[in-house]
């Protein structure tokens, strides 16, 4: 699913580090979502997927009045675990411009079966991610610029809807790797948070402190940034993932500093994987 590009050897070393903790929960069949969340049951059915994208510099999806349309749609599908969490738009963005920012969109399902009882899984999944530049950081004198990406996933199990009762998000990850074009100096959040450290204030933080920042609301379940999968460095990684038991819409969400030479443009892969099952929790 993450495949390296043929031109790029550090995206091999990329793609390897982030499947691996991917490929334990196939073979679990996305049982390992559920068990860290402390509700053990017979899981009935269950399935795992996800999708990526490369994305440019260069060449943005969205201008930033075309994104705020974009972000009013996910907002009143995912209404608090939208793009901003339980805002409409992020704060700390004054000494930030926006360069451009992508999303995608796909389905998890696992088509019915005659023992199925007719039920099917099908979760509508969301992922955006959005790039800012830092004021001041490409003058002449420097030797590299700073730009901060907001990464987003949002996920609806559609627990009421054309017979999708029963169905449970267990696991949704969002993550970004740098293709040889700079490196990852910081990410947010850095350590594990739950329902009892909400709402997380996800920003940046330290002496000069700026955005994008916005409140993520966590219903159910933990997000922390995957040990096998985010690498702060040249080629850098950052792999957000939350694992829980959650029957209604959840999201996850965090930002990254991402440094690059003058020359240079940056390219990346988003990545979006999810888990979802049927079943007695």
């Amino acid at each position: 699913m993450r495949s390296p590009r043929p031109h790029s050897h550090s995206n091999a070393r990329t793609s390897s580090v982030l499947s691996t903790r991917r490929d334990v929960l196939r073979a679990l069949g996305g049982v390992a979502g559920v068990v860290t969340s402390g509700c053990i049951g017979r899981l009935e059915r269950s399935v795992t997927g996800g999708k990526q994208r490369s994305v440019a510099e260069l060449d943005p999806e969205y201008t930033e009045a075309s994104f705020g349309s974009y972000v009013d749609q996910m907002r009143e599908r995912y209404d608090d675990h939208g793009v901003w969490g339980t805002e409409k738009g992020p704060t700390g963005t004054e000494r930030l411009s926006l360069v451009g920012a992508w999303s995608d969109n796909w389905t998890l399902r696992k088509p019915r079966t005659p023992s199925d009882n007719g039920r099917q899984i099908r979760i509508p999944i969301d992922y955006a991610a959005v790039l800012y530049r830092v004021s001041g950081s490409d003058d002449q004198q420097s030797q590299s610029q700073t730009h901060h990406l907001w990464m987003w996933a949002g996920a609806d199990p559609k627990q009421s809807k054309k017979g999708y009762g029963g169905t449970t998000v267990v696991e949704l990850s969002v993550a970004v790797a740098l293709e040889g074009t700079g490196t990852l100096t910081a990410h947010i959040p850095k350590t594990s948070v739950g329902p009892e450290d909400a709402p997380v204030q996800v920003q940046l933080s330290g002496s000069d402190t700026l955005g994008p920042a916005a409140p993520l609301h966590i219903p159910a379940g933990r997000i922390q940034p995957a040990p096998d999968g985010t690498n702060v460095g040249p080629n850098g990684t950052f792999d957000l993932d939350w694992t829980g038991a959650h029957g209604s819409p959840v999201s996850v969400a965090g930002v990254c500093e991402l440094q690059r030479p003058p020359d240079r443009e940056f390219e990346l892969t988003l990545s979006c994987e999810a888990s979802g099952s049927q079943g007695t929790l």
